[in-house]
């Protein structure tokens, strides 16, 4: 009796908990993650695999700091045809695979139960206003069909319970419905590094794509497949994003891979307020040849320079800065800066053979600066710097005055204390602030040109790369090896 009791209890109860859910959802609750409705890649082509919000694919491709050619563009459908859509939902699970000449999209998203509605019946949500432009047409069998002229290739929909399934292709489109119920594999990321069923998590697969671009240019590979993971956090004005490179040591010699070694950044160098731009990498010891590629050995002739001992200034720890100020004749221009460090003799006599060059006698005179035994400064008829120490060795274009403000890097890179001031590569910048100075160079270019020069005649090109670099925001990125790093943003969402 007691056993028959507690039997018709529970079914109640679950009854009740059902009738509970529907009456405050209005409808049954979908429970299957994004993830089962994508099918397992085979791993024979390159893919891209992506979990996140849909406020990932707002951005207008136009809008990217690299320019889309009407080729290329035509090439990657998913910029119009998908991101218009994913851009609606509250998370999207994509695959993008590169099939021989063109891109095979298979998505999952999750969509407010709503709009899923109104869509699965055939029509638009109301809220949907911008994409409206796009002729959409219901099939018998569910699926649904987004035709252009608004979007550059078809995207067929069809609903699954609480999922909307999204392809470019009514075959890979019935795939993801196979793989639902059960009659295909799954995608499989657990145990992925970075991986996490609720946080944005991106995958990136070769499929042996880059073995086979470095034996093109000489460099000896193995047969094998490397991977980048990738997992980000973001708001609408910051996020940090860190990734994880697998499979370099089965494709690349480990001869190779030893040449790419962290270095500890804890010398200061000179970095004046405002800071733009700041690239730091440790550059490898390479045969006189790749010296050669790089114009480095004719360098070495115009100073009277032994091959050897100009390779020994160009390898180790090196920073280009764009930051403080510099003059150019009339104008204010970001002081442009190579620094070198811990270079010891190396760098004084590379210094030293600088200011001994021919072009030396167009130099009225030159001030030393406090702090460096070699070398000093020039304010006319621009503004040259060249210095060094045991330290540091620095060339390029920057007031003498600003040549005394010496900072560590992990000052305007906060994320380099984040592996010790350790790093392979880190990268600052500010885009708001390189693209004001760059509308500053733009303005002198065109009144250069009224004066006869041909300075100016690249002014539109000026402008239109400090657009693009005013909407990156403020970056930070290190990597603290060559299969590790961390990315921040901040005043932006790239």
């Amino acid at each position: 009796m007691r056993k028959g009791f507690l039997f018709w209890s529970g079914i109640i109860l679950g009854i009740v908990f059902i009738v509970a859910l529907l009456v405050i959802f209005g409808h049954e609750p979908e429970v299957r993650g994004l993830l089962s409705a994508i099918p397992e890649p085979d791993g024979g082509q390159p893919y891209v695999f992506t979990l996140s919000d849909g406020t990932l694919f707002n951005s207008d491709p136009k809008d990217l700091f690299f320019d889309i050619d009407e080729n290329r563009e035509s090439s990657l459908p998913f910029y119009e045809s998908f991101s218009r859509l994913a851009s609606k939902s509250e998370k999207v699970a994509l695959l993008a695979l590169w099939d021989q000449d063109r891109i095979r999209l298979m998505a999952s998203m999750k969509i407010p139960y709503e709009e899923l509605q109104t869509l699965s019946e055939g029509s638009f949500p109301e809220t949907w206003k911008d994409i409206k432009d796009v002729k959409l047409v219901k099939n018998d069998d569910g699926v649904l069909l987004l035709e252009p002229p608004a979007i550059r290739e078809p995207i067929f929909l069809k609903r699954d319970g609480g999922l909307l399934l999204v392809s470019n292709s009514v075959q890979d489109l019935s795939s993801m419905g196979e793989v639902l119920a059960g009659n295909m594999e799954a995608i499989e990321l657990e145990g992925s590094p970075l991986f996490g069923d609720h946080e944005n998590f991106i995958k990136i697969h070769d499929a042996g794509l880059l073995s086979q671009i470095a034996l093109l240019y000489g460099i000896p590979t193995k047969p094998g497949n490397i991977s980048l993971h990738g997992r980000w956090e973001s708001s609408s004005t910051k996020g940090e994003m860190v990734w994880q490179i697998s499979g370099l040591e089965t494709v690349f010699t480990e001869e190779l891979l030893s040449l790419l070694k962290p270095a500890e950044w804890r010398t200061p160098l000179i970095l004046p307020d405002p800071v733009l731009l700041a690239i730091g990498f440790n550059a490898p010891e390479l045969p006189a040849e790749e010296y050669g590629k790089l114009h480095l050995l004719e360098l070495a002739e115009d100073y009277e320079m032994a091959s050897e001992d100009l390779m020994r200034v160009f390898r180790g720890p090196m920073t280009i800065s764009v930051s403080g100020e510099s003059k150019f004749i009339l104008f204010k221009m970001p002081g442009l800066l190579a620094q070198f460090q811990s270079r010891g003799e190396a760098g004084k006599d590379f210094i030293g053979k600088f200011w001994s060059s021919q072009w030396r006698a167009f130099i009225p005179a030159i001030s030393p600066i406090e702090g460096f035994e070699k070398g000093g400064s020039t304010s006319l008829p621009l503004s040259l710097l060249g210095i060094a120490n045991d330290d540091l060795a620095a060339v390029g274009f920057l007031e003498a005055s600003n040549a005394r403000e010496l900072h560590l890097p992990g000052k305007k890179v906060h994320i380099l204390k984040k592996s010790s001031d350790r790093a392979l590569l880190w990268l600052f910048l500010d885009g708001p602030g390189l693209s004001d100075s760059l509308k500053t160079v733009a303005q002198a270019g065109e009144i250069a040109e009224k004066m006869g020069s041909d300075l100016g005649e690249r002014t539109a090109d000026i402008i239109e790369t400090a657009r693009k670099l005013e909407k990156l925001g403020k970056l930070s990125m290190v990597m603290k090896d060559i299969e590790n790093g961390i990315l921040q943003w901040e005043g932006s969402n790239p």
